[in-house]
């Protein structure tokens, strides 16, 4: 079902478990798809996102040191930690180039970056948007120059966004999809209208979700892009051609002052939540503001004709390393 290189084959938790939950006032049943166990490192949507990329690579004949991966992403980047760990496993080259400088600062991911011989390379804003940027005029010549100076490397889009993406996040509905009814045994029924709900950063994730044609879709946004985030969603199910068979929507009322940013409510809820559920952690960047507002709603009984409600938790390692610091990536 994976075929994983077998270097990754050992160390990943795959599928990842579906796990019963409880929030107050459902009346549908309240799951929670452990994405954030897959591995302590490369965790939740991080691996999804990389798995059609990583797993295509690690069964194609190769010469010595012909893998050579370039990715983009900040000093404290989910996405840039994730690829890094697994070229490091894997024995590939990698190149990070990291918006900002941080010579002398390194965060503890850019740490974890050089302990796994990573190359990084620092730019500042305007050469980074250039690179990372599909509309900026420069953007073609900024890549096709990157290319240039490493001709056998395969560069990565920022954040892993991209078509290829969603194959994994497809993969994790499959997963749900033959997960659901196997946890049924349990009661004398089945599950007739099933939702997913996953937190939303760039929409890819999402758009995985909802390729796969499975149930209805949920996104709650963790940042500040009403009209934005569907738009990035809607591209990819196009390129992807999809024809439209369940119902996907965004929810933007829990993104609180913006993103890696918090409230005296939702920190309530994370420090309340928390301390009930000791084996399931959530932080609030990423799956302590989904589930806030996977909690409202359901309060609010606007799901009420769910008969099932899948929470996916995306993991989200540096977020969690670096909430003092008040300066996520969601890259």
């Amino acid at each position: 079902m994976y075929n994983l290189p077998p270097a990754l084959a050992d160390v990943l938790t795959l599928p990842s478990p579906l796990e019963s939950m409880t929030l107050d006032g459902s009346l549908a049943r309240i799951w929670c798809k452990r994405d954030d166990l897959i591995h302590p490192i490369i965790s939740g949507n991080k691996w999804r996102k990389l798995s059609q990329t990583i797993t295509a690579l690690g069964h194609r004949r190769v010469t010595q040191d012909s893998v050579h991966l370039i990715s983009f992403g900040g000093g404290h980047s989910n996405h840039l930690h994730a690829l890094a760990y697994t070229c490091f496993v894997l024995g590939y080259e990698f190149t990070a180039i990291v918006r900002g400088h941080y010579t002398g600062n390194e965060t503890p991911c850019l740490q974890d970056l050089a302990a796994w011989s990573s190359h990084i390379i620092y730019t500042d804003k305007s050469q980074y948007k250039r690179y990372t940027d599909p509309s900026h005029p420069e953007h073609q010549a900024s890549i096709q120059a990157l290319q240039t100076s490493h001709p056998n490397a395969i560069i990565l889009p920022e954040g892993g966004y991209s078509v290829d993406a969603l194959a994994g996040s497809a993969m994790c509905m499959t997963e749900i999809a033959t997960q659901l009814p196997q946890a049924y045994d349990q009661y004398s029924a089945v599950p007739q209208k099933v939702l997913v709900v996953s937190p939303v950063a760039t929409g890819a994730t999402l758009a995985g979700l909802v390729a796969a044609k499975y149930c209805d879709v949920l996104g709650i946004a963790v940042l500040k892009g009403q009209g934005y985030l569907e738009d990035n969603v809607s591209e990819l199910l196009c390129d992807e051609h999809y024809d439209r068979d369940n119902t996907w929507w965004i929810n933007h009322d829990y993104v609180t002052r913006g993103y890696a940013k918090s409230s005296p409510v939702l920190d309530g809820f994370i420090t309340s939540w928390n301390a009930a559920n000791p084996t399931l952690l959530v932080e609030s960047c990423y799956s302590g503001k989904a589930l806030w507002g996977l909690s409202e709603l359901v309060k609010s009984g606007h799901l009420k004709h769910y008969t099932d409600i899948v929470f996916l938790h995306t993991g989200g390692l540096q977020a969690t390393r670096n909430l003092s610091t008040n300066s996520i990536d969601k890259k």
